[in-house]
């Protein structure tokens, strides 16, 4: 029988899964924000489309990987995560390769939109799935670093990669040449082996009566309301939608920017992209290791928004590759604390299992809906008004995700000591006020006793005591 506990120590191969794991992140991540910079570019060259058209084939693909998580989640109960990881690979091999035969905007947003991040968004969950069988306890925040680094470390590999890709080859070659190189998820899946536990050791379903249609209409009702009435939630949502905004108009439209507003070549852009990816590791590193430490999670996740938003506007300014790669390191840096610190944040501790369910969905629907209108709509203001007035309305949105922490934070370190004091200051008047009340009671019960007693009795010094 096999041994259930929690802190089993990792074997050999469980190492091994956790090394194929994290090369599916380095593809998945580094292919979704490494690459879809120079492939808006490429697009539109190839179509001979704006940049506000090609930018949709983008948002569509980061839509589509992050609103089909859901669906991704169920297909691992029906089916191995092997199996998923290997279909998600295939799937995202087809649509890739199939790109290089597209002929219209509108095929390749299908096929690189919507197909290749589908399957993305397979090979993601079963990826981070996997490692979770393989290691448990406390080694499981650890397996979850290495796997956030491993997506930065995407972003270090791929901006380059592209762009050399580009550089040598045309669009159809550059596209099966990705294709090619998306095979090594089918690869990393042929590892996902995970140990099959007894009959006996496994958990016994109950089987229960029928539940009531009505009552359990009652129970997600509840849970809906006890959800969306819980204001820190809503200051997380939106901020989860604020910054996947930002984010994902920045990756997108940051490289044509630069390229076409400044004297950086697309060459420097992509060492550029290098450097943020070099600086989220760091990044990463940061927070992973004081992750045990006992501070406020929401001031990272606070903080480093705003960073970020103000570094997006600064690149407004951007005259030679010096200053770009030193506001990258910078975006990096703190992007990597960011990406992090949303796994410790606080809202996990105070919402029940079902309710955390409903959060999540929320969190998916939100995060999804800003990828989708990121890159389209800041590109639409370039187009309307400016360049510049595009990056200041996408940088202003990451500042907004740090802002709807604010009034929390306000709420933690000002308005609560403040009523805490307050309280503590009432308590105290009020235990002033019983102490007397019972000195008086004391008093005036010796003093009924005296009187009740016979007067030769009673010395004369105990009057004297008592006056």
């Amino acid at each position: 029988m096999i041994s259930l506990d929690r802190e089993k120590k990792p074997t050999v191969w469980s190492y091994m899964v956790l090394a194929a794991a994290v090369l599916s992140h380095v593809l998945g991540e580094g292919f979704s924000y490494g690459v879809i910079g120079l492939f808006t570019i490429a697009q539109s060259d190839r179509f001979n489309i704006s940049i506000t058209a090609s930018s949709w084939t983008a948002s569509i693909h980061l839509f589509t990987s992050i609103i089909v998580a859901p669906f991704a989640a169920f297909l691992t109960s029906c089916i191995s995560l092997r199996g998923v990881q290997i279909l998600g690979g295939t799937i995202t091999v087809v649509g890739v390769g199939c790109s290089s035969l597209a002929e219209s905007p509108e095929e390749m947003r299908f096929l690189f939109g919507f197909m290749t991040g589908f399957g993305l968004s397979l090979v993601r969950t079963a990826s981070t799935s996997v490692v979770t069988q393989h290691f448990q306890g406390t080694w499981v925040n650890f397996t979850l670093a290495m796997l956030t680094i491993g997506s930065s470390c995407g972003l270090l590999i791929f901006p380059i990669i592209a762009y050399n890709l580009f550089l040598d080859f045309e669009f159809k070659g550059v596209m099966l040449a990705l294709s090619v190189i998306m095979m090594l998820h089918i690869i990393c899946g042929l590892t996902f082996f995970t140990e099959e536990v007894d009959d006996e050791s496994k958990p016994k379903v109950v089987e229960q009566e029928e539940d009531n249609s009505m009552g359990l209409c009652n129970r997600i009702a509840t849970t809906f309301l006890n959800v969306i009435t819980y204001l820190p939630n809503w200051a997380y949502l939106l901020a989860c939608c604020y910054q996947t905004f930002g984010i994902s108009a920045f990756f997108t439209l940051m490289p044509h920017y630069i390229a076409e507003n400044s004297s950086v070549s697309l060459n420097e852009v992509a060492q550029g992209s290098m450097t943020l990816g070099c600086a989220a590791v760091v990044g990463i590193v940061a927070i992973s290791v004081t992750y045990h430490k006992n501070y406020n999670r929401l001031i990272p996740i606070t903080v480093t928004p705003m960073i970020c938003g103000a570094v997006a506007i600064g690149m407004t300014l951007v005259e030679n590759e010096i200053s770009y790669k030193m506001l990258m390191a910078l975006y990096g840096l703190f992007y990597g604390i960011l990406i992090t610190g949303h796994m410790g944040v606080a809202h996990s501790k105070t919402l029940e299992k079902d309710e955390r369910m409903m959060f999540s969905a929320f969190q998916i629907i939100l995060e999804a809906c800003g990828c989708l209108t990121g890159p389209p709509l800041t590109a639409y203001i370039d187009d309307l008004f400016n360049p510049n007035v595009g990056v200041f309305y996408s940088a202003s949105c990451s500042i907004k995700a740090g802002g709807c922490f604010l009034p929390i934070l306000c709420y933690e370190y000002i308005v609560k000591p403040w009523m805490a004091a307050w309280e503590e200051k009432k308590a105290e008047k009020k235990q002033k006020q019983i102490i007397q009340m019972n000195s008086y009671d004391t008093k005036q019960v010796q003093y009924q006793r005296l009187l009740q007693q016979d007067p030769e009795d009673t010395p004369y010094h105990s009057y004297i005591q008592m006056y």
